[in-house]
């Protein structure tokens, strides 16, 4: 149900919410590739989808000798492909086809349960956390959305309010 204040919203202007996702401490490769002790840095996330078996494709920037990577990729049962276009040792782009932790998948579902979708490009924290912006049409749908983020990626909302238009003010805090 819509409040009053959701209702002034509608038609007026989208809204979104800036939030960080911590780094967890999981033994999936998606978090030990980048934890404090790793020779890797995320730089961004492109784009990502959930496909129908649940598995993830995605593409992003990552910071690192990337030839280091693929022997980590190589021998994990959750990665199920990926290719690396690297820059002499400084980083690259990477394309991977994984299964991701549970609480990863769950947050990655939650455009298909809520009127909401993620802003891309996701940008690190520098910490191996992630900052999200995700949009919808009512800060009541992006407050229900945001309840559903498992309580395993330790989110700290950062902004709520409009989503600015295409060319207006930068919304990335």
């Amino acid at each position: 149900m819509r409040s009053k204040r959701d209702e002034q919203d509608n038609g007026q202007r989208m809204r979104a919410v800036t939030f960080t996702l911590g780094q967890s401490n999981g033994s999936h490769i998606a978090y030990r590739m980048f934890d404090a002790d790793s020779e890797f840095e995320r730089e961004r996330i492109y784009h990502l989808n959930v496909l129908e078996d649940e598995t993830v494709v995605l593409l992003g920037r990552l910071r690192g000798d990337l030839e280091r990577a693929k022997p980590l990729l190589e021998k994990n049962e959750d990665v199920l492909g990926y290719s690396i276009s690297s820059q002499e040792n400084s980083g690259g782009l990477v394309y991977a086809h994984a299964r991701p932790p549970p609480e990863v998948k769950r947050f990655l579902e939650l455009p298909r349960s809520y009127e909401v979708f993620f802003d891309f490009p996701i940008e690190s924290t520098g910490d191996g956390g992630l900052r999200v912006v995700m949009v919808g049409e009512t800060n009541g749908v992006l407050q229900e959305a945001l309840a559903d983020v498992p309580a395993e990626l330790d989110v700290t909302v950062e902004r709520i309010g409009a989503y600015p238009e295409a060319g207006g003010m930068s919304w990335r805090c």
